[in-house]
This record gives structure tokens, C-alpha cells and sequence, in this order.
């Protein structure tokens, strides 16, 4: 029994500094750079758009005419999630149906810009990213 209340009393514990670090880290200090943080607050920084660009460029093997065509759709993407996060007057579920709904937007954007053949690794991406493994939009390359 006094396992367990110690036990639970630690998942308290953890729940709250997550929590708390969580708004510390939300905040942007004057003339410092902005962190680059994943749609959870305190997560992971997010790669850029050229760097998600290089990798899909690897794994695709896009064109120069391609790379051009999708360049400002990961721009437009990084702009979008930026105001999302930078706005604290959005519920944390609401704003996680935003960010999937700009993911999938720009996903809808870029896909008719691939051949058939990428098309297809561009779904089989997908599909892992959705099972929860690493995708493009990560800070490290799927393999």
C-alpha cells in the first residue's frame, strides 16, 4: 500500500513539473532568439523548413522544379505552427487539432507536386508517421 501511495504521488509530482516547466519554456524572453518547440510545450525543437526539404529531397529524390515548388509550402507550414504556438489564448486540445489540421493541409499541398513513385513513399511515410515513428517534421531523418 505504501508503494503504491509513493508511487502515485510521484506521478503527481512528475505530472506538475511537466506542467510547470511546460509554461515556463511557452514564454519568449526579450531579444533572445525563439525556441523552436514541437506542438507539445517543452518537447522537442522542430527542424526547419529546409531541413525537413533536405530530408524529403533524400528520401524522394525530388527535382531542382520540385524542391522549388515545395520550399514555400514548409515555409508557409513553419509560419502557421509559429503563430499557434506563440498564442497562449488557444486550449491546449484546440490547439492540437490546428496543428494537425495546418500538417495535413500542407501534406495535401505537397503531395499532387510528386510522381507516382513518390507518391508512394510519400504515403508509406505517412502511414509510419502516423504509427508514431519518426517522420519528416522530426529533429532526426526516419530509417
Amino acid at each position: 500500500m505504501r508503494q503504491y501511495v509513493l508511487s502515485a504521488l510521484l506521478l503527481a509530482t512528475l505530472a506538475v513539473t511537466s506542467l510547470a516547466f511546460g509554461q515556463a519554456s511557452s514564454g519568449s524572453g526579450e531579444g533572445s532568439a525563439p525556441q523552436r518547440q514541437g506542438p507539445h510545450q517543452g518537447g522537442p525543437p522542430t527542424s526547419t523548413p529546409e531541413a525537413q526539404l533536405d530530408r524529403m529531397s533524400q528520401q524522394l529524390n525530388l527535382t531542382d522544379d520540385q524542391k522549388a515548388q515545395i520550399k514555400p509550402i514548409l515555409e508557409d507550414q513553419d509560419k502557421q505552427l509559429q503563430t499557434l504556438r506563440q498564442d497562449t489564448s488557444i486550449a491546449p486540445e484546440d490547439r492540437r487539432a490546428q496543428f494537425q489540421q495546418v500538417r495535413d493541409n500542407t501534406l495535401k499541398k505537397i503531395r499532387p507536386i510528386l510522381n507516382a513513385d513518390q507518391q508512394k513513399k510519400f504515403d508509406e511515410e505517412m502511414a509510419q508517421r502516423r504509427a508514431g515513428q519518426r517522420g519528416w517534421n522530426r529533429s532526426q531523418p526516419s530509417q
